[in-house]
């Protein structure tokens, strides 16, 4: 439920290439869907998953909490804030707002308020899931809510007299239990390669974007047991929207400059901590450590050798 990650990684299931170089090494990888990166934090740290996807506040908040290697950029677009009227900030004041808890969007709405000059006990912020907002918000159990592609396009189609009163950029990250980078970096290495393999893939031509996005939305239907009311062709714009708009290879390596003291995302560091979200005690040498500037670089380097240029997808898609 988080775009264009999951088309991202519905090509990454088929790639046999990956399959055949894992199956030298002797391992397979098994694909767990989750709704928010806090829930896949929740794993990580009991060690049941060695990855994950996660936008800045899950980031944040694992690589203050236990040891991480966050990887590789993998989404960079909006989130933003739906109502059923139009709406300014200080309209938000003693209202009930639906947040996907742990999340980005909690970050945003958090951060919003704090711009704003408003504290928490001034509004009723509810914990919900993302699939269930569009509807709580249409039957007058909250006023507004707070998620990311592809729940706000879907909201929008469903409810046409819903606004988008407000958007940010985010960004998303692919980042592993760093114990895990360092004991097996010939997985890592191979799945970095089969991601971006599929990146390449999904913007060579716009009919591998629709079918993997004919992928994503069976795999969204499953997972909710609920109709997708976004088809192919809407989910591969909110794709080329995001992360897969950039023309160079290099959008997906993390920056040395989005680490530094006062970037966006230290600031979003302190405000966490201010806030009790992330431990007082932690410190932003060991989240900057996190950040991994030359795993995908140094791929790039054997472009060959990891035959980023190659692609072979099954179709079916069988885990077992």
């Amino acid at each position: 439920s988080y775009l264009p990650t999951g088309i991202i990684f519905e090509v990454i299931k088929r790639d046999n290439i990956l399959k055949a170089a894992l199956n030298i090494l002797g391992k397979k990888i098994k694909y767990f869907p989750y709704l928010k990166g806090s829930d896949i934090n929740f794993f990580l740290e009991k060690k049941n998953l060695v990855g994950g996807v996660g936008g800045d506040m899950p980031v944040l908040t694992a690589s203050s909490n236990f040891n991480i290697n966050v990887s590789m950029v993998l989404q960079k677009g909006n989130i933003s804030i739906i109502t059923d009227k139009p709406m300014l900030t200080n309209d938000i004041k003693g209202k009930r707002i639906g947040y996907p808890s742990g999340s980005i969007s909690h970050y945003f709405l958090l951060n919003l308020l704090h711009d704003s000059g408003m504290e928490e006990n001034e509004l009723k912020l509810i914990p919900m899931d993302v699939t269930t907002m569009a509807n709580a918000l249409q039957n007058n159990e909250i006023d507004l809510f707070t998620a990311w592609e592809p729940t706000v396009a879907s909201a929008l189609k469903q409810y046409p007299e819903f606004f988008k009163s407000y958007s940010k950029i985010s960004t998303g990250y692919l980042y592993f239990l760093k114990e895990f980078v360092e004991k097996n970096p010939k997985i890592v290495n191979q799945i970095l390669a089969a991601t971006i393999r599929a990146i390449t893939w999904l913007k060579n031509d716009r009919e591998n974007l629709l079918l993997a996005c004919l992928w994503n939305i069976e795999e969204i239907e499953k997972l909710t047991g609920e109709k997708c009311m976004l088809d192919s062709e809407e989910f591969a714009d909110l794709a080329m929207a995001d992360i897969l708009r950039y023309h160079s290879k290099y959008s997906i390596v993390v920056n040395d400059d989005d680490t530094q003291i006062n970037s966006s995302l230290h600031k979003e560091f302190r405000f966490l901590k201010e806030l009790n979200l992330v431990p007082i005690s932690s410190e932003w040498d060991k989240v900057r450590e996190s950040f991994d500037l030359n795993l995908v670089l140094e791929i790039y380097k054997q472009s060959k050798e990891f035959n980023l240029d190659k692609f072979d997808y099954d179709s079916n898609f069988n885990e077992h």
